[in-house]
């Protein structure tokens, strides 16, 4: 896994509403995958 994109994703779920991270985390990892 890209060490930027884990510290976007991890910057998004502090920054987010726990609903919207885990639609955010979803499509990184669709993304990812």
């Amino acid at each position: 896994m890209n060490i930027i994109l884990f510290s976007v994703s991890n910057f998004l779920l502090k920054s987010l509403e726990p609903n919207d991270n885990e639609i955010r985390c979803q499509r990184l990892k669709m993304k990812l995958s």
